[in-house]
């Protein structure tokens, strides 16, 4: 059940299905907004949207129908028409099949009245290497880890086949972050390796230990 003023957000395909399922009454939409409208040609989901229900319903009185709102930044396809009286058949059959008519801006600069312009900076920064006795301590310090996690699986009772698709799946584990350390270095490193692989990770910046929590268990990876 739809109450005044909701908002349904979804892909043209599953509109198409829902309309023709009944789940949907296009007499309950009130305003239809399709984005790159330019692609309602042909068999498109678009094309069939108002082909099998806007149309068919089209006449001089009928207030029930959805207002049309159609954007695109291409209106017509210059790969299908060579010359102006082309573009204007293009732009003819578009407005004749969302019943709609086509207005654009005169210039950029109008449209940039009302948009707000991004301002890119580059900000640059030193590259500075982990220091190879930082970064050989917590190989050493990481490799310790795998083999906790190693001695783990070994005793787990499982399959074979489990155990070894889980040790070639921590030896990624461990291969990627020592990729990711050398590349990134530890901080951002961390951050990434965490966010990807869905553990948490926190570092002191002043001791230069990070503790890590995978799989319910602490660990503090530390700078000797």
């Amino acid at each position: 059940m739809y109450h005044l003023g909701t908002v349904l957000v979804m892909t043209l395909q599953i509109l198409l299905n829902a309309l023709r399922h009944s789940f949907i009454k296009l007499e309950k939409i009130k305003i239809l907004i399709f984005d790159e409208c330019h692609h309602a040609r042909g068999r498109h989901p678009y094309a069939c949207i108002m082909t099998e229900f806007y149309h068919r319903q089209v006449e001089p009185n009928n207030l029930q129908l959805p207002r049309i709102l159609g954007m695109t930044a291409s209106p017509i396809n210059t790969k299908g028409s060579s010359n102006e009286i082309g573009y204007w058949k293009q732009i003819q059959e578009l407005e004749n099949l969302m019943n709609s008519k086509v207005f654009t801006c005169s210039s950029e600069s109008v449209i940039a009245e009302y948009i707000a312009m991004s301002t890119p900076k580059l900000k640059s920064y030193r590259h500075v290497d982990v220091p190879y006795s930082l970064f050989t301590n917590i190989a050493s310090d990481l490799k310790t880890l795998q083999e906790k996690f190693e001695c783990d699986i070994e005793k787990a009772n499982i399959e074979e086949s489990q155990k070894e698709n889980a040790r070639q799946r921590l030896s990624k584990l461990s291969s990627t972050f020592l990729f990711c350390l050398s590349e990134l270095g530890l901080w951002l490193a961390i951050k990434v390796f965490g966010c990807t692989f869905g553990f948490y990770c926190n570092v002191d910046v002043l001791s230069m230990n990070f503790v890590v929590v995978l799989g319910g268990r602490f660990f503090i990876i530390s700078r000797k």
